[in-house]
């Protein structure tokens, strides 16, 4: 038992290892991401860029940002926490949907999605004063990342329509393109492997340790003994 304890035990202590490695490398990578292109837009015109240039090794993401006014606020939900004023947050959607193409107009992906204060993707929000009767923030979101084929050169139709479930209010509205964005795998690999690696090393120091107390069973006796 001690042997099985001391192999479990050097296993999750590799499992480990591993983990911290591999989420490493998907936060050096996630830091890699390279800022190609930013395109302005306005609510309710549709625009096609110019031609971006981007990198073909890796994928690429959209992002939209935007100041956004809204008087539409819901107060935050914030159990174990006794204040004095309540929060809210700011509420807002606003639908759009885009058409990436290379340079010969020939589609390469095509989305519906929204700017919205409970997106699906990776959101973020700054600054502002939000109150019961609304606020203005600076706000954002990513979208699905997709494959670009040589030569890498993309051009995106997008329309961003008007907010017509809370009448929120957008400006500075920013389009941008990213390049070298890394998948999830790895991150997702790394997270799994960290959160497997303390059971394996509990189990086998458990199992080394009983096997310290456990006697060992005598050995029986050969028959050229007698």
């Amino acid at each position: 038992m001690k042997r099985i304890g001391c192999a479990l035990a050097i296993c999750g202590v590799l499992l480990l290892v591993g983990s911290i490695s591999l989420l490493g490398v998907s936060i050096k990578k996630a830091v890699d991401s390279k800022k190609v292109a930013e395109i302005p837009l306005e609510v309710g015109q549709e625009i096609t860029t110019e031609v971006v240039a981007v990198d073909t090794s890796q994928l690429c993401q959209l992002t939209l940002d935007a100041i956004i006014s809204s008087e539409s606020v819901e107060e935050k939900d914030q159990p174990g926490f006794d204040k004095d004023e309540p929060e809210f947050e700011l509420r807002y959607d606003f639908p759009f949907h885009y058409t990436v193409l290379d340079e010969d107009d020939n589609k390469v992906m095509s989305e519906r999605d929204h700017l919205r204060w409970e997106g699906t993707g990776v959101g973020w929000s700054s600054g502002g004063d939000v109150n019961a009767d609304g606020g203005t923030i600076n706000a954002g979101q990513s979208y699905e990342k997709f494959e670009v084929s040589p030569p890498g050169r993309i051009k995106i139709r997008i329309e961003v329509e008007p907010d017509t479930t809370y009448d929120a209010q957008a400006k500075e509205i920013t389009l941008t393109v990213y390049d070298h964005v890394s998948t999830q795998g790895t991150a997702v690999g790394g997270a799994t492997m960290l959160c497997v690696a303390p059971i394996v090393i509990a189990l086998g120091i458990v199992i080394f340790v009983v096997g310290l107390f456990t006697p060992s069973k005598p050995a029986e006796p050969h028959p050229s003994d007698f």
